[in-house]
């Protein structure tokens, strides 16, 4: 009878020990509710992104990003409209972006503008997915745009990119233009209109703030 106890007992803690083992081997599970691309853009949107040039990386274990990257020199590759005024291949000087405070275990994060016309101007609805070393932020801000960019309208940007040690390779930003909430009085709208952005040489160094 002693034997049989301690028989069962035996394999008791060796279920317990392979148990342990298989929750340090998982990644965290998001808290809440997921968050995918398709909650803030049409699959529409996403799809002609997709063809055009744009990675966008789905899933719930994204790599950790904190520090500045630098989108430098930033190359204009695609457009579904006609009024921008600059070409397709266009390089400009570009900006840097900080992404800090990534949360374990969700798809929170911050990230704000640095150097740029747009860096004074409130985030809204910011979360990160991907999986492995591949990443999307998404976010909504809201700045002029439209044919004469004296109307302001709400617009969702991605921005996505491969993790390498310190780096982040072929990093590239997308914007699409949502419908307004309520119509200025000329009726104008930016829904649907997209631009995708990229890294012109490939590779941005992830810097510490100072």
């Amino acid at each position: 009878m002693k034997k049989q106890i301690l028989f069962i007992a035996i394999i008791l803690g060796l279920m317990t020990l392979t148990c342990s083992s298989d929750d340090t081997n998982h990644e965290e599970e998001p808290k809440g509710n997921i968050m995918k691309l398709s909650d803030v853009v049409s699959n529409t949107a996403i799809t002609e992104l997709k063809e055009n040039g744009m990675e966008l990386y789905e899933g719930n274990t994204p790599p950790k990003i904190t520090g500045i990257a630098e989108l430098t020199p930033m190359q204009y590759d695609y457009t579904n409209t006609d009024y921008l005024g600059f070409g397709l291949g266009t390089e400009n000087d570009g900006f840097r972006i900080q992404f800090s405070d990534q949360s374990s275990g969700n798809q929170s994060i911050k990230v704000k503008f640095i150097d740029y016309y747009l860096s004074n101007t409130e985030l809204k609805s910011t979360f990160i997915t991907g999986s492995d070393n591949k990443f999307t932020v998404c976010f909504i801000l809201r700045k002029f745009g439209g044919p004469s960019a004296i109307w302001s309208f709400d617009y969702v940007y991605f921005i996505s990119g491969i993790i390498d040690g310190t780096n982040i390779r072929n990093m590239k930003m997308a914007t699409v233009g949502l419908k307004e909430k309520t119509p200025n009085q000329y009726n104008l709208s930016v829904e649907g209109e997209i631009q995708i952005y990229s890294d012109a040489d490939g590779t941005s160094t992830l810097m510490q703030p100072l």
